[in-house]
Parts: structure tokens; sequence; C-alpha cells
């Protein structure tokens, strides 16, 4: 995972399972990053896109070797977001 824009997150998905299968007849989601040492994270709330194919897709796996071909590259446009630590633990926070 990783920031994409200034209002999206993006990761690579290779596996293509049960997960992938539910982004395709779902987009919505929620991902929480967290530092279990720093005791602070936060939950993204948003709309995920799929993209098989394409320019977001080439720039995406352009890191990977070509026998390691990812299934798609996914962009969380984020809505909200939520602390998950510190004093606002809980609370949205964009």
């Amino acid at each position: 995972m990783h920031v994409y824009d200034d209002g999206s997150l993006a990761y690579i998905e290779f596996v293509g399972k049960q997960h992938y299968q539910n982004l395709k007849s779902n987009s919505r989601v929620a991902v929480a990053c967290i530092d279990f040492a720093g005791r602070e994270g936060y939950r993204f709330v948003g709309d995920a896109e799929l993209h098989e194919s394409g320019e977001v897709y080439d720039k995406l796996s352009a890191p990977f070797p070509p026998e390691r071909k990812p299934k798609a590259a996914v962009v969380i446009r984020v809505e909200r977001v939520y602390a998950l630590g510190g004093a606002q633990v809980g609370e949205r926070i964009l």
C-alpha cells in the first residue's frame, strides 16, 4: 500500500482470490494501516477502482518482473480517515 496521489492509496493485487472478487462486486473498502510499535494508525474508507490494464495498471505494475504479472492495480479514492491511536482514537479526522 502506498500513496498514489493527494486523495488516493494504491496497491497491486497479485492473488486474485476472494478479496479481489469482493472488490469486483462491491467497490466500498476500508483499509487499516497501523504502526504497532508507535501505537498509532489510521483507517481509510473509500471506493476502490480496479485497473486490469491501461496507464494506471502499467504505472503501478512497472516495478515487478513480467513473470510476476499482477491481476490488477487497485486505487482507493479515500473519502474518510479515522484515527486508530492516540488521543483521537476512533474519531474521524478527514
